[in-house]
C-alpha cells in the first residue's frame, strides 16, 4: 500500500486501512488472496502481529466501482 490510514471511534473501535499503488488493470487481474495477504505482511510490518490478523478485511477498489469513477480512470496510467 502506499497510504495508510488508522480510524477509531469513542468505544474504543478501531480500522486501518489503505490505498494500492499498482495500475488499476494490475489489480483487476491479481489474485485477491494474495492481494490481502501482501497487506496483511506489510501491516505486520508496520504496527506488529496484531494487525496481521484482521477481525474483517476486503478489498474495494473504487475505480471499478461505477457510482465513483467512469472508464476513462481504467485507463492504463490512471
Amino acid at each position: 500500500m502506499v497510504e495508510i490510514h488508522d480510524a477509531y471511534d469513542p468505544a474504543g473501535s478501531v480500522a486501518l486501512f489503505g490505498f494500492i499503488g499498482i495500475p488499476t488493470s494490475a489489480r483487476k487481474t491479481m489474485d485477491q488472496g494474495a492481494l490481502l495477504a501482501a497487506c496483511n505482511q506489510q501491516m505486520g510490518r508496520l504496527f506488529g502481529a496484531a494487525a496481521t490478523n484482521p477481525l474483517a478485511q476486503y478489498i474495494k477498489d473504487w475505480a471499478w466501482d461505477d457510482c465513483t469513477a467512469a472508464e476513462a480512470d481504467r485507463l492504463p496510467g490512471k
